[in-house]
């Protein structure tokens, strides 16, 4: 073997220890690199997501559950709404959103004994002289369609429900409604409960304005219907303003 291919081969390994060497420290070097892509990507994808979907993105569907009561002179504290049921959100922009919410509610109203409805009382059955009445109730099971527009007011917010403002209106079925006396006669305590009397309109009206933080919010609606269906318009009105504290 010459000197000149011993000097080849020592140049050769030499140039294998360089390459392998330049390998080595660009692996070296390119893998933090490498691992911050991917925390990006990963970061971007979420980011993606949370701006399509959530409390604060373009789309979310939710879940709601609330009690309310009624404010008017001529019925009971003891009156009270449940409502439980899904909204679906759609953001335009930080500030306006628009909506709609579908459920199901559960209304029992219950009669102050000062407020007279002796007529129909004597209307629907033929009661003694001597009874005493205890106490008087409608209940419904309602179900609502209520469209709704949103107005953050704190749009700055991240991926949650902040301070927001609703303007909608419900759309109210009446799927069945009961008419409910507890009477007294000669000291015996009757409870007689009329079903199927259609007294009240099947369908309702009932625009509503919502102030909302987070998972919680404060409900004022009123009905602008008629409550006694126009066969029965002799009887006195009765539109309750409901205030219904939810979450949702």
């Amino acid at each position: 073997m010459t000197l000149t291919t011993i000097q080849r081969l020592l140049i050769m390994k030499q140039n294998i220890n360089k390459a392998f060497f330049t390998t080595l420290l660009f692996l070296l070097l390119v893998q933090p690199l490498w691992s911050q892509v991917k925390e990006f990507e990963e970061v971007t994808i979420d980011s993606s997501q949370r701006n399509n979907y959530g409390p604060n993105g373009k789309n979310f569907t939710g879940f709601h559950f609330g009690i309310g009561t009624f404010l008017n002179d001529n019925l009971s504290f003891s009156s009270i709404h449940f409502q439980f049921g899904s909204y679906y959100k759609r953001k335009i922009s930080n500030v306006f959103s628009y909506g709609a919410e579908f459920g199901y509610g559960v209304r029992s109203i219950h009669f102050k004994n000062s407020y007279s409805t002796n007529f129909i009382d004597t209307f629907l059955s033929e009661l003694p002289n001597s009874y005493k009445l205890n106490s008087r109730s409608f209940s419904f099971l309602q179900m609502n369609v209520a469209p709704f527009f949103r107005f953050n007011l704190d749009p700055k917010r991240k991926n949650h429900q902040g301070l927001y403002i609703d303007l909608g209106a419900y759309w109210v079925l009446n799927l069945s409604q009961n008419y409910n006396q507890v009477i007294e006669i000669n000291d015996n305590v009757e409870t007689r409960t009329h079903k199927g009397q259609k007294f009240v309109n099947v369908f309702n009206y009932e625009p509503f304005a919502r102030i909302g933080y987070k998972k919680l919010a404060i409900t004022a609606q009123y009905s602008l219907g008629n409550f006694w269906r126009a066969k029965y318009n002799n009887f006195p009105d009765l539109n309750p303003l409901l205030i219904t504290l939810s979450l949702r």
